[in-house]
């Protein structure tokens, strides 16, 4: 039986990094993961329509997992400008010109696809000397007065601290017990990769309507990601279209900003909810990422809360362990779930205000809202209080800054 500081369920983006970040903290660390590694060769990982948004925090965990500089930056594209529109008159825009005299980097962040992080993540976790089983699922988790015990389809693991960081639908957070709260939007989020006439450079796109709101991220070889929300039952209709019809489509809901449209690959399709655990730690587990919270993507924050959940317990736990305490302290795990828990429920709310707002049941204050922003499109210091709650976190303490996690916004570069 293997034993270890932190046992990790979970080998996605989130659990990669969280077990990158624990082991360069000291810590032994064990990452379980059901499926199989991506692939490692980053420049033979296909072009991916699955694309994330993340802010420059997120760009100092990876490169503090020494992961960002795995990355071909030319599979990273930085994007300058966020154009928001709702409405015939809504308009709201963000520069990074606009920000970038209070420190932070030219860029307001980076569009780059799942697969490619994940890559560099998931080598960077093997380089620092995470322990990683792939393909492995586990059976039960037995909690021990001063252990919790893994067991899985070929191993046995022993750890101080258990980490579900497995996902929306977490088995770790259903075995454990630990409840949740759970809205269905009745959505589905399709996704595609476009290539279009009138590209707009270094510039995210995003347009509230009745039936959803669509984004187009620009991407690393000029073409776009899409992610365009809809009624489960619209949105079917639409995957199943011809390409030339939802080519069409798209060309009308963009209003032809972009000129034609050309889909590139198939239009594929997820259902979009909201969850909230009740609690984020319970005994020896804790959650992480979306195993503790999802929301809806229209703002493309999903991610960005799960790094943020990262740097914090990452944080917390690193306070735990130079203090000499248990990694289950519940002093450090309480310090956690508050600062995440709070910030998650705002971001949650706000995503369901704006699905609300939109989708009917709140339509009379649709109106309202586009002419409000236009009222923050006239406020620098308001945009640029968004922007920073959007794409930075909180401070760290000196002793993970020790370690060579950078507070400087500026070193997120590529």
């Amino acid at each position: 039986m293997e034993n270890f500081d932190v046992a990790i369920v979970g080998g996605g983006l989130i659990g990669a990094s969280l077990a990158t970040a624990l082991q360069r903290c000291g810590m032994r660390v064990v990452m379980i993961e059901a499926a199989e590694p991506v692939q490692t060769e980053l420049a033979r990982v296909e072009l991916d329509s699955r694309v994330i948004a993340i802010g420059h925090a997120a760009v100092r965990l990876m490169q503090f997992c020494n992961a960002w500089p795995l990355l071909d930056p030319a599979r990273a594209s930085a994007y300058t400008e966020m154009q928001v529109e709702a409405g015939a008159t809504g308009r709201l825009s963000f520069d990074s010109n606009d920000i970038n005299a209070d420190g932070f980097p030219d860029c307001l962040g980076y569009i780059v696809e799942n697969q490619v992080l994940l890559a560099g993540l998931q080598l960077a976790a093997e380089a620092c000397g995470v322990t990683c089983y792939y393909h492995t699922t586990v059976k039960e988790i037995l909690e021990q007065d001063n252990r919790v015990q893994v067991v899985t389809n070929d191993a046995e693991i022993t750890a101080n601290l258990l980490v579900a960081a497995d996902g929306g639908s977490s088995w770790v957070r259903e075995h454990m017990g630990i409840g949740k709260q759970q809205l269905s939007f009745d959505q589905l989020g399709l996704v595609a990769r476009i290539r279009v006439t009138q590209p707009r450079e270094k510039t995210a796109w995003q347009r509230f309507m009745e039936e959803g709101p669509l984004a187009l991220l620009p991407m690393s070889d000029g073409a776009y990601s899409i992610v365009w929300s809809m009624r489960s039952e619209c949105a079917k209709q639409t995957m199943a279209m011809p390409a030339e019809d939802f080519e069409d489509r798209l060309t009308t809901a963009t209003q032809g900003r972009f000129g034609a449209v050309e889909l590139l690959d198939k239009v594929r399709g997820f259902p979009l909810v909201s969850k909230r655990a009740d609690r984020y730690f319970s005994g020896r587990v804790v959650l992480c990422g979306d195993a503790a919270h999802q929301i809806h993507p229209l703002a493309g924050q999903g991610a960005n809360l799960g790094f943020k959940d990262v740097i914090a317990l990452t944080d917390q736990l690193l306070a735990a362990k130079q203090s000499g305490k248990d990694l289950t302290s519940p002093r450090h795990l309480r310090i956690y779930e508050r600062a995440r828990k709070a910030d998650n429920i705002i971001t949650d709310g706000l995503m369901r205000s704006l699905h609300h707002m939109f989708a009917g049941r709140m339509n009379i204050a649709a109106p309202l809202f586009a002419r409000g922003m236009g009222l923050f499109n006239a406020l620098p210091s308001v945009k640029h209080w968004l922007v920073g709650h959007a794409v930075d976190s909180e401070p760290v303490s000196d002793q993970l800054q020790v370690l060579g996690y950078s507070p400087n916004p500026d070193s997120g570069r590529v």
